[in-house]
Order: C-alpha cells, then structure tokens, then sequence
C-alpha cells in the first residue's frame, strides 16, 4: 500500500536518551537499528548551511542485489519533494518577464481546462494548490500515471489533457475539480503547472531546470527522467507491490513526472538546499535575486501559522528543537522512497533526508525528528562525514 507524506506534517516523537545526550555515535547507532527495523535497505542524510552541506552520512545499500552501496552521488527518488523545483523555475520565469504570477495559464496552454475556473487559474493558484484540481484516486494511484522499468511512455501534455480537457478519455468534471480557491493538495495540478511554465518559456520543462537549476548549480546526478541515469547511479526503492500490476521493487517512472518525478544525490540536493538558504545564489551563481526569492513565501513569512507559498511549505515542526521552529521546504514520498529537505531561514541550517524504503508511518516521523539532531552536532559531523 502506498503511504503518501502530505505537506504540512507534524513531527512529534520521543527522544531516547542517547539521542537527548547530543552524543553522535550514539545517534547514528540508532539510525542504523531505525534502518534495519524498518528493513528500509539504504540512506543519506545531511546538514546544510550556506556554503553547501556541513557533513553527509551515508547508510546501507542503493541496491541490495548488486550490493551497491549509498555514496553521495547516489540519486534517489524525490517524491513531493521534486515540486519545489517547479516554484524556483516559475519564480525565475516571472524574473524573466515571460509570466507573471497571477497570469492565466489558458494564454499558453493548448488544451481546455473543463472546470468553472479554467479560463482563469492563474501560476499562483496552481503553486499554491488552490486551483480546484482533483487527484482521483483511482486513476492517478494506478498504472495509468506509473508505469515500470522505464520511462512513461505517455507524454506530459497529453496525460493532462485526457484528464482535464473536455472530450478527454479520462474527463470528469465532477470527480477530477473541486471547488477552487481553497487549500488542496494537487499532483495533477503542479504538473499542469510545470507544463504552463514550460508553454511560457518555450522551453521543455526538463530541459529548462537543466538549463536554469542543474547545470549552474553543478547538480550532475540529478534528472527527471531514468534514461538519463547510468547502470549503478540510481538508488534501487524498495517497496511492496503497492499497485495493480505492478511488481516490487522496481524502477518506476511518473506520465506525471515534474510532481515528484526527480531523483538526486545528497550532495545535488545538497547544494540546491544551500541556494536556498542563500535566498537565490550559490557559489557565484545567481538563479534569482534576493526581491524575486522572497516571492516564493507568497507573503507568509511573517505569519506565525503554517502555509504554503509557491511549491514550498512552511512548517511548525516539533522534536529536539525550541518550540514553534519554523521551516520551509517539502516531504515527499512515493513507492519504496522518502525524502524531506528543510530550511531555517534565521539559522541559515537545513537538512536533508533520502530514503530508498518506505518506513511505517508513525516511523517516518522518528527517522525526520532524528535528521533534526545535525543541528546540534554541527563540529560532530563536519569530521564524521562518510559519503565520499
């Protein structure tokens, strides 16, 4: 069965006395067993500041049966986690003067939307996930949107259209909207989103994250799609056979992919998580500027309740933290991967966490409140990492 981390989750769990002790050998001991608990076969997780990642720790094996193991450069998938890629390419789009934020996507799509709102669903109401678009489950969790041991072999604007246009063979206006201008949480619709950017630059969406993200920020072992991966650069997920027709532990690729498709290294998401602690720049690159950055909160960062601005969720996260900390980033989770990558924009500290298994539910809760223990053992970990 597929269990789906929604944005907005709350971390809660008790700490061990190791773990309250602060004392490293001991955490990563307790990851170690947390692992094998939870037959979960692989790991890295790293502390992030603004020159790039602190320290990494690596964990197990990328693949069990080639007995591969996790390394820095190994990719994961990404799950939800991909989507914060889709609001840093919107926001650099606005930058560039082709869209604007609160523009109607119809003016660059080919296709009709068939909801009360589809002539006038702006880049923001699809970033912020007030759009009106639906998920059906039974459609959207089947082989119809994944599809194994390869890429999906059907395309990106095609798929949405089927879904959301008039006509289309998986139309239905009551099952696939719901009312617009509330808060709900689309895969559907942040990949219709990518797709608008993408109409709007002339550019694939693919090919502009390469161009504009992967490429100026040096993340060589990051791609969207599996033909872009060499034997042994991927981490194998391990999973059950969560849906019809589909075998365990393989593969598998998104019709969906911009939603939760992209799959990275810990030292790739790494550097991408430093650019944002920077607030747009890293290393001499500058992907926005400081005015345009700020956009992406969407006005919240004032706010003392949780939020989401464009692809990028603002947490109230409790564990081995003062209370009320506030963080910005996204979970994600999809079959046989988990991954987490928050910030504190006044400690200029985040963290990353990847996965290539599917932990309990209340267990990913502990695995996400451990990763929380690098912020107190920064000198620790700048002499134990081992990824490299």
């Amino acid at each position: 069965m597929i269990r789906w981390i929604v944005a907005g989750i709350l971390l809660g769990c008790g700490l061990t006395q190791a773990w309250a002790d602060d004392d490293f050998s001991a955490l990563k001991s307790e990851f170690e067993n947390m692992l094998v608990a939870q037959e979960i076969p692989g790991a890295a997780m790293a502390l992030v500041g603004p020159e790039g990642a602190i320290g990494k720790l690596c964990f197990g094996y990328a693949d069990l049966e080639a007995a591969q193991k996790v390394t820095g450069e190994t990719a994961f998938t990404l799950g939800s986690t991909s989507k914060m890629l889709i609001g840093v390419s919107m926001m650099q789009a606005a930058a560039h003067g082709e869209l604007k934020l609160d523009q109607n996507i119809a003016e660059f799509i080919e296709f009709e939307i068939g909801a009360e709102n589809g002539a006038s669903m702006s880049f923001t109401d699809l970033a912020q996930h007030r759009a009106g678009i639906n998920d059906r489950s039974s459609l959207y969790y089947s082989t119809h949107t994944y599809h194994q041991d390869g890429d999906h072999p059907t395309a990106l604007d095609d798929y949405l259209a089927d879904y959301l246009s008039p006509g289309g063979a998986q139309f239905d206006p009551k099952a696939n909207f719901v009312e617009p201008g509330q808060y709900h949480y689309s895969n559907i619709g942040s990949a219709l989103a990518a797709y608008a950017v993408a109409e709007a630059t002339n550019v694939p969406f693919d090919q502009l994250t390469e161009e504009r993200i992967f490429k100026p920020l040096g993340m060589k072992n990051t791609h969207w799609h599996l033909r872009d991966f060499q034997a042994g650069e991927l981490a194998r997920p391990y999973y059950d056979a969560p849906l019809p027709d589909f075998m365990p532990n393989r593969p598998y690729s998104l019709a969906t992919w911009p939603d939760g498709g992209l799959r990275s290294s810990i030292s790739d998401l790494s550097t991408f998580m430093a650019m944002m602690i920077n607030e747009g720049s890293f290393n001499g690159e500058t992907l926005l500027d400081t005015k345009d950055f700020h956009r992406l909160y969407a006005g919240q960062i004032e706010s003392d309740a949780k939020a989401y601005g464009l692809f990028l969720e603002k947490f109230r996260l409790k564990g081995p933290l003062p209370e009320r900390t506030s963080f910005w980033g996204h979970t994600g989770s999809d079959p046989g991967a988990v991954s987490f990558a928050i910030y504190n924009r006044d400690w200029k500290r985040g963290v990353v966490l990847l996965l290539n298994g599917e932990p309990d539910d209340d267990m990913a809760n502990a695995f996400f409140a451990a990763s929380f223990h690098l912020f107190k053992l920064e000198d620790a970990l700048k002499s134990a990492s081992n990824c490299d």
